[in-house]
């Protein structure tokens, strides 16, 4: 690619989806500006005309990969009632889908250097792909009849198990569970967790 057919703002997003791919290749530390030029065929120069310094770049592409999340989870619930518990399982599944298939993206989106690469835009995708998830509770709660239950608190139970979840994966914490059927367990915990909230309204 030639730096004649970047026009109109298409070096912009050449060098955010280059940067993506070399980011999921060699992680964020393996990551350099430079490797992003010659990748997208432009001068080491061009992406200071529209990112500020490295960290900008690899900002947005963190909220690139949070939009992309949010993206794999809608498709996944559209798979199944609005009202079901289903839609909600199939959510946390394809969280560890995506994990799983792009794990430097999880450490950039969520690791230890986060806060490095964060800006407004990663904020506020952030929260959007959190929202997804509290929205998608929403019909669940009213079908199970789970009104007095605040919808926060299981929008935070249902994310920190599949993060944490997540987390035991790229750490191969799981490895001493010979077998387990992670997608299966998402199903279990899922269905298990509700039944309880059934059983405390009832009380």
């Amino acid at each position: 690619m030639t730096k004649e057919k970047h026009h109109h703002g298409s070096l912009r997003e050449a060098l955010i989806r280059e940067t993506r791919r070399l980011v999921s290749l060699h992680g964020v530390e393996g990551f350099t500006i430079a490797d992003a030029c010659r990748a997208a065929g432009v001068s080491t120069a061009a992406p200071y005309k529209h990112f500020g310094s490295r960290e900008e770049l690899i900002a947005e592409v963190s909220a690139l990969g949070f939009e992309e999340l949010t993206e794999r989870m809608n498709a996944a619930c559209a798979q199944h009632p609005a009202n079901s518990i289903e839609a909600l399982i199939a959510m946390g599944q394809a969280y560890l889908g995506f994990v799983s298939a792009d794990p430097e993206m999880f450490h950039l989106m969520w690791g230890a250097t986060r806060q490095k690469f964060k800006n407004d835009t990663v904020e506020e995708t952030g929260r959007a792909c959190f929202q997804r998830l509290v929205d998608a509770i929403e019909p669940v709660r009213t079908a199970l009849n789970l009104e007095t239950v605040d919808t926060l608190e299981i929008a935070l139970a249902l994310w920190s198990g599949i993060h944490g979840l997540a987390g035991l994966q790229l750490g191969e914490k799981l490895k001493v569970v010979e077998g387990l059927d992670l997608n299966l367990y998402v199903d279990r915990t899922t269905r298990a967790y509700f039944s309880g909230l059934q059983q405390r309204t009832r009380r």
